[in-house]
């Protein structure tokens, strides 16, 4: 500081955390556009109602989480098979990142293809729970390690890095960021999907409370009424939904 005389240690920007918060911020906007749609589209886009939608959403749940616990163990043979402490070059993290980038590449892209391009069917639905927890697996490998190395990055930079004492120690300001990047993007995205949905045209009735009014409170009467519910929807609530999933969702994705 040339007023004062005193030495002022300059600190670069770290971009990677610049960076790793935009990705939590996109991904909780995808995981929330996702989440929040499905059963829309189970509902509306598949017309899919009583029994006939608890298969539907309990076989692709069963398939995707099938898939999921063997694609964790094909991932944990790949990304353990080599000391990463004695790979200097860092090929087995650039292993990490490029297969992670390139599955959600594809999963963006087949989402695009399966959800928004194609005529929708259940056939598809379950196909496309089995190819996007393959694309996806692999992230969660890849965002725990990618945390773990901004915090080392930022414990071990600078001057600090000869001194222990004056090393920083933020991990919890790191993860807590993060976190809140990402829930602070499902909650903003949460809300607006579900605004799109009445700008879409959504309409719905209390069919339960209807057939007891009309006296008919049995399963026959909640049935039709809900079916009459699904069938009655605009057909713009429909693109919507396919919309939300099959084309928003991917360029959050990207």
């Amino acid at each position: 500081n040339g007023d004062t005389g005193e030495e002022v240690e300059e600190k670069p920007n770290n971009r990677a955390l610049q960076h790793l918060l935009a990705m939590k911020f996109w991904h909780g906007c995808y995981g929330v556009c996702i989440s929040s749609m499905l059963l829309y589209y189970v509902t509306y886009v598949l017309r899919m109602s009583s029994w006939g939608r608890v298969q539907v959403i309990v076989g692709a749940g069963f398939a995707a989480g099938l898939t999921e616990a063997l694609m964790n163990l094909v991932w944990m043979h790949l990304f353990t098979k080599h000391d990463s402490l004695r790979d200097v070059t860092g090929r087995s993290d650039r292993t990490l990142l490029y297969s992670v980038l390139s599955l959600r590449l594809v999963n963006a892209a087949l989402t695009f293809f399966l959800i928004a391009f194609l005529e929708p069917s259940v056939f598809l639905m379950f196909i496309w729970c089995i190819v996007t927890r393959i694309g996806l697996c692999s992230f969660s490998f890849f965002r725990v390690s990618a945390q773990c190395w901004l915090v080392d990055e930022d414990c071990m930079s600078g001057a600090c890095a000869e001194d222990a004492s004056r090393r920083n120690m933020r991990e919890g300001q790191i993860f807590g960021a993060l976190s809140m990047s990402q829930v602070m993007a499902a909650a903003i995205f949460s809300s607006l999907t579900f605004l799109g949905l009445g700008l879409a045209g959504f309409e719905t009735k209390n069919c339960e409370s209807i057939c007891v009014t009309e006296g008919l409170g049995d399963t026959d009467c909640v049935d039709s009424c809900f079916r009459g519910v699904i069938d009655g929807q605009p057909q713009s609530l429909r693109l919507y939904v396919r919309f939300v999933m099959g084309i928003f969702a991917p360029l959050c994705e990207l």
